[in-house]
């Protein structure tokens, strides 16, 4: 009887044993997972494309450009040339490229235009082969969603330092849109450019 007895003893130890070690439920591994770490949560929803990227959608094609340069009084230099803009990186940023003539001579430009999700703000960067500076871009949207004001700020070579200027595109339907450049002269904002596209 003894003998039985520890056996019985040592089984019984034996089975609840293994069933402390088994694997608990996949309801109670559910709950035990961990969660999400804040920065990366915070990191993923800054990455992903949203509402205010769509907004952008109309800038997308193939266009004709007519360029009207004012450079003071009377009728302005006008030029053609064309557009190309595309979505990249998963419609997070529009590039365009742009062709032309300015001045009689040739002009290439490219451009890239997203929506910062964290700053809240249109955000773009250009370049092209009329200087060696990076001109930069922030938006923000028009309550009537139609239209998106700019300052730029980039490397003036007259007087040779820092300036700013305020833009504005406005979106009329998917054949056309237009951009305007403003520029302070002797305390005044003037017209300094205006491009329709049109397809």
């Amino acid at each position: 009887m003894p003998c039985r007895s520890l056996l019985c003893r040592l089984l019984i130890c034996a089975v609840f044993g293994c069933c402390a070690t088994l694997p608990a439920p996949a309801a109670d591994k559910a709950a035990e997972a961990p969660k999400v770490d804040p920065a990366t949560e915070a990191m993923m929803k800054a990455a992903t494309p949203g509402a205010m990227h769509e907004k952008l959608k109309p800038l997308i094609g193939t266009w004709k450009t007519t360029v009207k340069m004012y450079s003071g009084p009377g009728e302005p230099e006008v030029s053609e040339g064309t557009s190309t803009s595309e979505w990249i990186l998963g419609g997070r940023f529009v590039r365009e490229t742009v062709k032309g003539t300015y001045a009689g001579m040739p002009f290439e430009g490219r451009g890239l235009t997203g929506y910062d999700n964290v700053s809240k703000e249109f955000v773009g960067v250009w370049v092209d082969n009329f200087g060696t500076g990076i001109a930069t871009s922030v938006g923000k949207l028009d309550p009537n969603g139609k239209v998106i004001n700019w300052q730029t700020t980039f490397n003036n070579p007259m007087p040779g330092m820092p300036n700013t200027m305020r833009s504005v595109v406005e979106f009329g339907n998917d054949k056309t849109h237009t951009f305007t450049a403003y520029a302070m002269v002797d305390g005044k904002e003037v017209k300094q450019m205006e491009i329709t596209y049109t397809r």
